[in-house]
């Protein structure tokens, strides 16, 4: 039997499958980049809506009731795009580029809240402020670059054998106090010791008729002074809560991801007849839950240029780490790789401390006794210094309700 020729219309078919690839691989490699910025955009976009939508209705309680969150528009839009679209296009981006590729991208949601809260919230940025967010930006972009993107498969029962290794244990337990001692940080009610001092006379004018509003900010000041010795510092609440967030959300990532790689491995037939598939999909979903809600209360008491740069760097630094020590990322990275890797976590605790001790000369972000009674009286102070005083806002239209 006669063979054909070898390289019969062979070289002509190869090369236009050749080129047909290299434009498909180009194609979906630029789709990806720029669903990674608009994922990043999105998750931005929609924190600073959120904050926007606790900001109007704090203007709008001086005059009607208070509207529960379903009933907000905005805080409907912007948890929409930060848990929905965010997510969603991140996945899409994902099967068009190398994770490599699409990782690196997570750090911009940084550099958009920079430049979104400026012009949505109308917040003061400091120089401070940049140059932490910089250097927060810096890092994750050079931690996630340097740090494992090819993985073997994953069963549970290797898995469950990682998860039981010493590094691990030890992770969750430090994490588990550390969160347990934010939370009772956190859930420490200032305005619950001062009604116990001073209940019939908090914003109120002794001087004046009872129901009077205080209308001079000396009045407030013993309170502050009282506040202030009552529970943990208003930096402490602030940090505590923003990193709550993004704490319990890398630990959802990590228990997200045991679920994905299990499935992939094993599939989802074999998968549904084993508990471990539904105990990481069960955590997922209370860790997420916990991060949204505490989210939803950083971004309700406190400045989007601060809390978003704290949720995204805490998520990413813990959620790394635990990465690194579950699945074992480090035995695969190179002495260069992991040095890199160590250079940019360190960046990014030098950003998250820059933004902790930022100046406080901005009114947004001023805490001394003097300034937060002013702020008192026209409004504008967060929903944390309110509880502080155990005070309701008073009845005179402010300039925040003027500029929103």
């Amino acid at each position: 039997m006669a063979l054909p020729p070898p390289f019969t219309h062979s070289p002509p078919m190869s090369l236009e499958q050749l080129i047909g690839s290299c434009h498909s691989l180009q194609s979906t490699w630029c789709i990806g980049v720029v669903l990674c910025l608009l994922s990043s955009f999105a998750g931005a976009l929609g924190d600073n809506i959120v904050r926007l939508s606790f900001l109007k209705e704090r203007g709008r309680s001086v005059y009607k009731s208070t509207r529960s969150l379903h009933q907000r528009p905005l805080w409907l839009l912007g948890t929409f795009l930060a848990v929905v679209v965010n997510p969603v296009l991140t996945l899409m981006a994902l099967k068009l580029a190398a994770a490599s590729v699409v990782l690196p991208f997570g750090g911009m949601h940084i550099f958009w809240n920079v430049i979104l809260v400026g012009y949505l919230l109308r917040e003061k940025l400091l120089a401070a402020d940049v140059v932490g967010s910089m250097c927060i930006l810096f890092g994750i972009v050079v931690a996630i670059a340097y740090g494992a993107h090819e993985l073997p498969p994953y069963t549970i029962a290797s898995l469950t054998a990682m998860a039981s290794q010493p590094a691990f244990s030890i992770y969750l337990m430090v994490t588990f106090f550390v969160v347990t001692a934010m939370m009772l940080a956190v859930a420490t009610p200032v305005h619950k010791g001062l009604a116990r001092l001073f209940p019939p006379f908090l914003g109120q004018d002794c001087s004046s008729p009872p129901g009077q509003p205080v209308t001079d900010t000396s009045m407030l000041l013993p309170y502050f002074a009282v506040a202030e010795q009552a529970g943990p510092p208003f930096r402490l609440r602030r940090l505590c809560v923003s990193a709550l967030s993004g704490i319990l959300g890398g630990l959802g990532n990590l228990s997200a991801k045991a679920a994905i790689e299990v499935v992939s491995s094993e599939g989802i037939a074999v998968c549904v007849r084993r508990c471990g598939l539904y105990v990481c999909i069960a955590s997922t979903l209370v860790l997420c839950g916990l991060q949204l809600f505490y989210l939803n209360l950083a971004l309700s008491r406190y400045e989007a240029k601060y809390v978003v740069p704290m949720v995204n760097a805490t998520l990413i630094a813990s959620g790394s780490v635990g990465g690194i020590i579950l699945f074992q990322e480090f035995a695969r990275m190179s002495s260069s790789s992991i040095a890199a890797f160590s250079c940019g976590s360190c960046s990014v605790i030098l950003g998250v401390v820059i933004l902790a001790v930022s100046s406080s000369n901005a009114v947004s972000k001023a805490t001394h006794r003097d300034c937060l009674a002013q702020r008192m009286l026209e409004l504008e102070a967060t929903e944390d210094e309110r509880r502080g005083l155990n005070c309701e806002p008073f009845h005179f239209k402010s300039r925040m309700c003027v500029r929103l």
